[in-house]
């Protein structure tokens, strides 16, 4: 049995209902506006119940809609506070928004795409990183360490004193990247794959 039983309801309807709602549940912390009762932490827990929803009901799709991508970083950030997992990130589209200083460690960004994002200082340390699309972003002295790293895009991304070390990474598209400074070690990458990018002082290419 799934999270919703097949034969009881209409996963497609209850998704759209989700779905279409999620700037005003963000909006209101997930509370009726005329409760009496209002909690940081009962907002989280409802919001990571409702994420965690979404998810098994669509699994492959963007959901985060323009108009709700500032309000979804905040209860992001704000669950890093709190005991409880991040969330799943796979295959959502994040335009122009800053994780800086964020903690992603292990988090699944498999397919997921940040056009014009900054991803300055970020640990995405033992993250599952698979086809995602970090193209022409910051990510000045972001954490991969140990990460799973496998036909990812990093093309014209400033990567300055990143650390990559022992991360696992397999066809990597690193062209033009800034790489000033990034440590490499014992990743198995070699100073070709990274032609024609910048990679003064880096550590670690063979």
């Amino acid at each position: 049995m799934g999270v919703i039983p097949d034969q009881s309801c209409d996963k497609t309807a209850i998704f759209i209902l989700l779905k279409e709602n999620m700037y005003e549940l963000l909006s209101y912390d997930f509370i009726p506006y005329e409760s009496e009762f209002s909690s940081i932490d009962s907002s989280l827990f409802t919001f990571f119940g409702y994420w965690n929803l979404l998810q098994a009901l669509n699994k492959e799709k963007n959901l985060i809609e323009s108009n709700c991508d500032k309000l979804f970083i905040y209860y992001l950030r704000m669950l890093q506070t709190h005991d409880l997992p991040l969330l799943d990130l796979s295959f959502q589209i994040f335009e122009n928004t800053n994780f800086s200083n964020m903690n992603l460690s292990k988090v699944d960004l498999t397919g997921t795409v940040f056009t014009g994002s900054t991803c300055d200082n970020v640990d995405f340390s033992y993250a599952k990183i698979i086809q995602t699309n970090f193209g022409g972003i910051s990510m000045r002295r972001s954490i991969f360490n140990n990460a799973t790293i496998i036909d990812a895009n990093f093309s014209n991304t400033t990567i300055y004193e990143a650390s990559f070390r022992e991360a696992k990474i397999h066809n990597p598209n690193f062209k033009y990247a800034s790489c000033n400074g990034a440590n490499f070690s014992k990743t198995g990458l070699k100073k070709e794959d990274f032609y024609p990018s910048d990679i003064e002082n880096t550590i670690g290419l063979e």
